[in-house]
């Protein structure tokens, strides 16, 4: 099997030969419920946006899908889960960028807007409950969107990535006989990624992993004053422990804005993650479309 650097330098070689990526399509937004999302706290008001692409007040919980063209499609998609410590969110800014970085590799984008605390008793109850819900909805609509269902991600920065660590302790396979198509599928990714990892005051007890938790791509900055470099050692640990395929990578320097892949110190962190994906067989070549 080729090395992670070989892979690396491959993928950093095409990258630098290939043109600049043109700006992303504005995507299309999906409701994860067709109705109020379960749980959600009634007449909270409207969600407010800033002029810098951040909510407030999310109580309608939503994906905003960015697809590649059926010619450069791999069947991968990623969802991405932003940041803001449960009381805002970029996620319209974080899925454009993420769709501008990873469109042109054939990956497909989704970029989730989960509740936060203004809209919920629970946010983490809620907002892991978004997360599974929209690893659901992609999944239930795989064929349609030229995705393999089972080469279905989720990636995350920050409370995002706290997000995700609940729903690795929590996903099922779905509800067979469940009269919503969507809750039939399973809510286990197939792979994740924790960026700038952050507890929001859980300990590393709070979280369960098994064999059967996905791979997990793990990045932190040593200098991390908001979420200890300490709390990622400790995931990357317990993954190791329980047998799960974990690829960590920490670095001195960066702070807790460290992978902002519009101006972090280590935003290059989207070809170690292909490369990453690619040795574990979840990115392939595109079909041709």
């Amino acid at each position: 099997m080729p090395s992670l650097v070989a892979l690396l330098s491959a993928l950093l070689c095409d990258v630098a030969g290939a043109a600049e990526p043109s700006a992303p399509p504005p995507g299309v937004t999906i409701r994860l419920w067709d109705g109020p999302a379960p749980g959600v706290i009634e007449n909270v008001g409207p969600e407010q946006f800033d002029t810098e692409g951040r909510v407030k007040n999310v109580s309608v919980p939503a994906l905003t899908a960015y697809l590649p063209e059926k010619k450069l499609a791999t069947g991968t998609a990623i969802i991405v889960c932003s940041g803001g410590a449960y009381n805002q969110l970029a996620a319209k800014r974080v899925g454009d960028e993420a769709a501008t970085l990873f469109l042109p590799r054939g990956i497909a984008v989704f970029s989730l807007k989960y509740r936060l605390r203004s809209a919920s008793k629970n946010i983490r109850l809620d907002a892991m409950a978004d997360g599974e819900r929209a690893m659901r909805l992609v999944r239930s609509r795989a064929k349609e969107w030229n995705l393999d269902p089972q080469r279905i991600g989720i990636i995350g920065y920050s409370a995002g990535a706290n997000l995700i660590l609940n729903l690795l302790s929590n996903f099922d396979d779905g509800t067979p006989d469940s009269p919503d198509a969507i809750e039939r599928q399973s809510s286990r990714p197939d792979f994740a990624g924790l960026f700038a990892a952050w507890p929001d005051s859980q300990k590393i007890t709070s979280f369960r992993f098994s064999k059967a938790t996905p791979p997990v791509f793990l990045a932190h900055a040593a200098d991390d004053t908001t979420a200890p470099v300490s709390f990622a050692r400790q995931i990357e640990a317990e993954l190791k422990k329980a047998e799960v395929p974990v690829h960590a990578e920490f670095f001195d320097d960066g702070g807790h804005g460290a992978f902002s892949p519009s101006g972090g110190r280590h935003r290059d962190w989207p070809e170690r993650l292909l490369a990453w994906l690619k040795e574990l067989g979840l990115l392939r070549e595109a079909s041709g479309g």
